[in-house]
């Protein structure tokens, strides 16, 4: 089995070719929303009041959406200097995004000749990026390099019967062809968690899926 996709620097495989922007935070989010026909993410609330750990979490969420084979390349937009995690520099998310070899440009409000000055220079990037990426073709390529996720959309009477089951032969066939499947949720294994700790591939695995859930 094959599909066809755009093949990235580091070997993985898109199905979409997007250019994203990711801003380090709610102002820069803001900026963002003034440009009419682009779609922003969300990002974290504010620079303060948050664990290490949280802060770290949301690094490695932002890293990997950045990373995501489905990003041709990616604009990191810096937060005002002091009022963002130390964890979450423009400077370190934009270097571990491109370490993959993908192309990561930062637009700052600081040194880009203010707010309108960055709009301006974002703007010229991403046009540039688009037309880069509107260069690329699609290639067949091999199933091992799926990877798909699943999030629960509303449990009904049906799941059980259908759609758990129907998803669960999915992800069969995606795993035996040495792509990758997984969960949006922990809670979504929860009953489950013998059952798949069976069919892991070492008792490490299995006691890190029991873990996970007890």
């Amino acid at each position: 089995m094959s599909f066809l996709g755009y093949l990235r620097p580091d070997g993985s495989v898109g199905t979409r070719n997007y250019v994203l922007v990711i801003p380090q935070g709610l102002i820069a989010k803001s900026i963002g929303d003034f440009v009419v026909g682009t779609k922003t993410i969300r990002t974290v609330d504010h620079g303060s009041g948050r664990t290490a750990n949280d802060r770290e979490r949301i690094a490695r969420v932002l890293i990997g959406l950045g990373k995501n084979p489905n990003a041709a390349s990616v604009i990191v937009h810096a937060a005002s200097p002091g009022v963002m995690y130390p964890e979450l520099t423009a400077e370190r998310l934009a270097n571990e995004i491109a370490a993959g070899g993908k192309r990561v440009e930062i637009i700052d409000p600081a040194k880009d000749g203010g707010v309108y000055g960055a709009i301006a220079k974002g703007m010229k990037v991403a046009r540039m990026m688009v037309y880069e990426a509107s260069k690329l073709r699609r290639v067949e390529v091999g199933d091992e390099h799926l990877c798909l996720g699943v999030k629960c959309g509303y449990s009904d009477t049906t799941s059980g019967i259908a759609g758990n089951p129907a998803i669960g032969y999915l992800f069969d066939k995606v795993v035996r062809a040495g792509g990758t499947a997984f969960f949006g949720e922990t809670t979504e294994i929860i009953g489950a968690e013998h059952a798949l700790a069976r069919r892991a591939v070492t008792p490490e695995v299995a006691r890190a899926i029991l873990d996970a859930v007890t």
